[in-house]
């Protein structure tokens, strides 16, 4: 697979106070560009609730780009 497709990602982790906040911690990462013929792009989420009303939010990102389209591999 390591030589077909090249996968780029991270969690992040904050609590959660408002949707704002995490929406502006994902556009900082930059993933959404990237660019190539054939890339895709990936976004899970967990949310672990704790008494009190508060809540830690994991938000994974990543893009997986196949270089068989004729990509080249970055390494930044």
């Amino acid at each position: 697979m390591r030589a077909s497709y090249q996968l780029v990602g991270f969690p992040l982790h904050a609590s959660f106070t408002d949707v704002e906040p995490l929406l502006e911690k994902i556009k900082h990462t930059n993933i959404w560009m990237a660019d190539g013929p054939k890339i895709q792009f990936v976004l899970a989420t967990y949310v672990h609730a704790y008494p009190n009303n508060i809540c830690s939010v994991w938000v994974y990102v990543a893009s997986l780009e196949d270089l068989r389209a004729g990509a080249t591999a970055r390494t930044e």
